[in-house]
C-alpha cells in the first residue's frame, strides 16, 4: 500500500484535517496545561535547531578551513 493510499485508510476511521487526527470532543486540557506544553515542546525543538545550526556552521567552517589549508599548501614558498 503507498503511504498515500495508507493515509487515506488511516484517516478515513477518524476526522481527518491534512492528514492530522483530530479530537472528536473537545479535550480536557485546561489553557495553562496547554499552555505548559507547548512551550516545553518549543523549548525542546528550539534547542534542538540550535544545536543543529551549530553543527552545521562547524561543518562549514571545517571545510573552509581545509581548502584553505589547501591551498596555502600549493602556493609557491618566498
Amino acid at each position: 500500500m503507498a503511504h498515500h493510499e495508507f493515509q487515506i485508510a488511516e484517516c478515513s476511521a477518524f476526522s481527518c484535517s491534512n492528514g492530522f487526527r483530530l479530537l472528536a470532543h473537545a479535550g480536557n486540557m485546561s489553557r495553562t496545561q496547554i499552555e505548559r506544553a507547548t512551550t516545553t515542546r518549543y523549548l525542546d525543538y528550539d534547542q534542538r535547531s540550535k544545536e543543529q545550526e551549530t553543527h552545521q556552521a562547524d561543518a562549514k567552517d571545517k571545510t573552509e578551513q581545509q581548502t584553505l589549508e589547501t591551498t596555502l599548501k600549493k602556493q609557491p614558498k618566498p
